[in-house]
């Protein structure tokens, strides 16, 4: 990014790439163009005939013209173009003021203001390498895209352009005249955007990765942001760093619009120790049956998929005592206007181990349907969305019938 000689930071990437422009724009010579950047048609013509220049195969056929406080800046696009059977480049062009015209319309004398180079290509051939017996190219790379002041409504810009391809016939920096043909009855606004390098990353703990923002408009100062800081944070710079498992967005903008790129931070394939807690359903606090579960479990990860393994033990409830009997993952819920879960599916948890306990609510002549002649379960695993730190589960607790809670729903809470 470099900044004008009007301080307008520009975009070099963004230059080049017109995007959606808005509308059509009525210029009237003398006229003052609101504060914006504009898409404006351009060709390369000889300096006193009216026919094109050698060097227009080498101009992108449409510039940008940046107006802020009625003056203007032209940013014009050298493409490589075949001469004398070699692709070759523009190496320099500068911006004549103060000219002098001799009576037969060549220009006698004037003023040569250097333009502003914005990108380069990293090209290295026999005109511009290190050796080259060229010294006004030797060692440089050539421009690509290159921003020099202009005069709003002026229709004719006057450079000087340096092709090294030619210089063995018109000599070593020599520099010939030519003009910039602007074409006022065909410019268009050009709608302020921002585009992200990324749209989607996935990182590890720790892991970081660069976006880059692309700004097409009068600032270039990008201001960034994550909506979930827990799980990504982002620097100034567009530095994304992974904190913990999760999603997070990353906002850019500038100019008023805005681009994202979805983060989403995983975990290496392995097995985790993780915090976990039975929460109350609609309460921010721990629910009954907590007390009847380990508060560690086991997060296993396997190709970017999380299994949760818990254990529960034997409960007290005053005078009562018992276990879990069946806990189910929710599945495809529908929230009511409260964000409660109003419908949904049950899939059970696998059961991975048992207590061999049998007592009134299990035992083969229960009354309880719901657990009789079934094994209490000691050490249960279920699917859990990494990163999401509670997970909807219905569970059902026989002696918590007997306080007319047995059959609820409740979410385990991950500390990750």
């Amino acid at each position: 990014v470099t900044a004008s000689t009007f301080s307008i930071p520009v975009s070099a990437n963004a230059v080049t790439n017109v995007r959606t422009t808005v509308s059509s724009v009525n210029y009237t010579s003398g006229a003052v163009l609101e504060d914006g950047i504009y898409s404006i048609p351009v060709k390369m013509w000889h300096a006193t005939k009216d026919q094109e220049s050698s060097g227009n195969g080498a101009l992108q056929q449409t510039a940008r013209l940046i107006v802020q406080g009625g003056k203007a800046q032209l940013v014009v696009t050298y493409l490589p173009m075949i001469s004398m059977g070699k692709k070759t480049y523009v190496s320099e062009l500068n911006y004549l003021t103060d000219m002098v015209f001799a009576a037969d319309g060549s220009i006698e004398s004037f003023n040569t203001v250097p333009s502003t180079v914005l990108s380069t290509y990293d090209v290295v051939d026999e005109y511009n390498a290190a050796d080259s017996k060229d010294p006004t190219v030797a060692g440089k790379l050539y421009p690509k895209d290159q921003m020099i002041p202009v005069e709003l409504g002026t229709e004719e810009v006057y450079i000087s352009i340096y092709v090294p391809i030619s210089a063995p016939f018109i000599g070593y920096g020599t520099l010939p005249e030519a003009r910039l043909i602007l074409d006022y009855d065909n410019i268009t606004a050009v709608e302020p955007s921002v585009t992200l390098s990324k749209t989607e990353a996935t990182l590890l703990p720790n892991e970081s990765v660069k976006l880059s923002a692309d700004v097409v408009g009068l600032d270039s100062n990008v201001v960034y942001s994550s909506s979930n800081e827990k799980v990504a944070k982002v620097d100034s710079g567009g530095n994304v760093t992974a904190v913990m498992p999760g999603s997070a967005v990353i906002t850019a903008t500038a100019n008023g619009v805005s681009a994202t790129c979805n983060v989403k931070v995983s975990l290496a394939d392995g097995a985790y120790e993780v915090p976990v807690s039975l929460w109350h359903a609609t309460k921010d606090e721990a629910s009954m049956g907590n007390a009847g579960m380990e508060q560690s479990g086991v997060l296993v990860v396997k190709d970017g998929k999380a299994t949760l393994h818990v254990s529960f033990f034997e409960m007290s409830f005053g005078i009562f005592k018992g276990y879990l009997s069946e806990l189910n993952l929710m599945t495809n819920i529908q929230y009511n206007s409260y964000n409660f879960p109003e419908k949904y599916d049950k899939v059970p948890a696998t059961v991975i181990s048992t207590y061999d306990t049998v007592d009134q609510y299990n035992a083969p002549n229960s009354t309880d349907v719901n657990c009789a002649g079934k094994l209490y379960p000691k050490m249960v695993s279920i699917p859990v969305e990494l990163g999401e730190e509670y997970t909807w589960v219905h569970m059902y607790v026989p002696v918590m019938g007997e306080l007319g809670a047995g059959d609820c729903e409740a979410r385990i809470k991950l500390n990750y």
